[in-house]
Formats: C-alpha cells, sequence, structure tokens
C-alpha cells in the first residue's frame, strides 16, 4: 500500500512543476504555440513540465517506466510500474488564459492503479489518492456527492474536439442531461473535471476520445474505496479497460443508474462505472460499431 511518506514525496515532485507552469502563464506568447493534430495543441511549456516531472517522478521510483502525453520515457517492459503522465492537463486553456488546467499522475502497479494526482492551478487545489488509503483534497478528506436525484445533479462534460466519430451519440446524450439534468459544465480538463466529481462538485462526468493520461488519476480519485463509497479498489481488468477505449463515464450513486443506460446504449465503451453496486457495464450494445 502506499503510505503518507510516499504520498507526500510525490506532491513535492509535482508541486513544483504546478509553479513552473503558472510562472511561465505571466508572460506566456501564443508564438509558442505548435499543433501536433486538429486541435491538439503543445507549447515549450508542456514539454518543459513533462520533463520535469519525469525526471522529479524517476528519481522518486527508478524502476518505473513513463507513458506520457508528449512522449518523454517509455512504458517498463516487465509492465511492473509506470507512471500515466499529463503534465499540463488543459492546455487549450492555458494558451488562451482561462484557468482551469492542471497536472495530472497516476501511477500504476502490475496494470493497477495505486496512487493518483491532480494538481488544478487555478485554485491551487491538489486532489491525491492512494489505493485504500482515501482521497484528499489540499489535505482534506473528500467524497463523492451524497445527491440521489438525478434531477438535482450537475453533469460535466468534455466537447469533441478531433474525434467526430461519434458526434450523434454525443448529442444524443447532451439532449438527454439538457432535458433530465441541473445543468452541463464543460471545463476544458478532463483530469479537473473527475477531480470534481470526486470531491462531490460534479455528480458525473462523461466523454470520447480520450487517452490514458487524460484520465488515469481521476479514475482512482473517483474509486470507491478512495472517494468514501463501496470498498471496491481497482482491479487489472477494471484498469485496462482505460487502455482500451477513449470513452469515459464517471457518475455517482443513483443518477449514475440513469446516465449510464444513456451513455452504454449510444457509445461504444468495454466497461462503464459508477459508484452504485452492481453497475459494472460491460460490452457494447447491439448494433453498436466494435
Amino acid at each position: 500500500m502506499m503510505d503518507a511518506a510516499f504520498a507526500q514525496a510525490l506532491e513535492n515532485a509535482i508541486r513544483p512543476v504546478g509553479r513552473y507552469i503558472a510562472h511561465e502563464r505571466k508572460d506566456f506568447s501564443t508564438s509558442a504555440v505548435e499543433t501536433k493534430s486538429l486541435n491538439a495543441l503543445v507549447s515549450y511549456v508542456d514539454q518543459e513540465a513533462e520533463k520535469q516531472l519525469v525526471e522529479a517522478l524517476h528519481e522518486l521510483l527508478p524502476e518505473a517506466g513513463f507513458l506520457a502525453e508528449e512522449g518523454s520515457g517509455a512504458p517498463s517492459p516487465d509492465g511492473n510500474w509506470d507512471w500515466v503522465v499529463d503534465p499540463l492537463d488543459g492546455t487549450t486553456n492555458f494558451i488562451h488564459g482561462i484557468p482551469t488546467y492542471a497536472v495530472s499522475v497516476g501511477l500504476l502497479h502490475q496494470n493497477t492503479l495505486v496512487a493518483a494526482a491532480v494538481y488544478e492551478l487555478g485554485q491551487d487545489e491538489y486532489f491525491a489518492a492512494e489505493l485504500g488509503r482515501g482521497a484528499r483534497c489540499n489535505g482534506n478528506s473528500i467524497r463523492v456527492s451524497p445527491t440521489q436525484n438525478l434531477s438535482d445533479s450537475l453533469v460535466a462534460t468534455g466537447f469533441p474536439y478531433y474525434d467526430f466519430s461519434e458526434m450523434t451519440a454525443y448529442t444524443n446524450t447532451l439532449h438527454a442531461c439538457f432535458r433530465q439534468t441541473r445543468g452541463i459544465r464543460r471545463l476544458g480538463s478532463a483530469a479537473t473535471d473527475l477531480a470534481y466529481v470526486a470531491c462531490g462538485r460534479f455528480e458525473a462526468f462523461f466523454e470520447h476520445g480520450l487517452s490514458p493520461w487524460d484520465v488515469a488519476a481521476g479514475i482512482l480519485l473517483c474509486a470507491r474505496r478512495a472517494a468514501g463509497r463501496d470498498p471496491l479498489a481497482p482491479t487489472p481488468r477494471t484498469t485496462a479497460a482505460w487502455c482500451t477505449t477513449g470513452n469515459w463515464w464517471r457518475a455517482t450513486k443513483k443518477p449514475g443508474k440513469h446516465c449510464t443506460s444513456w451513455f452504454n446504449t449510444i457509445f461504444n465503451v468495454h466497461e462503464v462505472y459508477t459508484h452504485s453496486p452492481a453497475r459494472r457495464v460491460r460490452g457494447a450494445p447491439p448494433g453498436v460499431r466494435r
């Protein structure tokens, strides 16, 4: 089990990277922006932040490999320990001066998430969780929302920005949320969205076309054992699901029962999780392309 000393060492590795990002934002120029692919932007800040983060995490756990957004390092050959790193989740927000972006770090041990951190810089909030210990924000314990009714639920999403293959399915889900929830928010950082589910600000989050580094930390933050619900820990099978699909859904308690049915029916998903017992849905429904 990851202990308090390890959690503090991880925070000590991540916070200086956050300070670097915040400092660079003050005089940042859009002339420093490059385009990796359609609407996928990167700057020297992403690259340098990842370099600093990889160096610090390697010092913390030298035997671990890396799955990092900007390509630093390589996965471990034996799959024993691997960091999953997004040095700046919300790059477009950062570039445009919108203060919602985060450093996201997850740690895999034999394909199971065992530690996670999301450092959201706009509000200087450091979310952390370790398998079996619980989730925290700036050192204080957090829990998912106790909301029972979908009509009282606030739902987060991320708009498609490069993969438009599921537009009909996505807009159908939006329409359902418009009519049956309290409202929808789009922050522009999946890691932050999941952290906000973990601490009860959102009741649910969904998006498609995501990558492992977008969601790895948030998955553990929202895990039942971490966020104050049923004692169900991630397993190799559940962790493997996010490596093989870019469609993601997180919900809490009863609102998830309704939303899961929308999501599983119209998206090509491998597994969907909520905080409700017996709410694990596997496979794609008939007629949905694999």
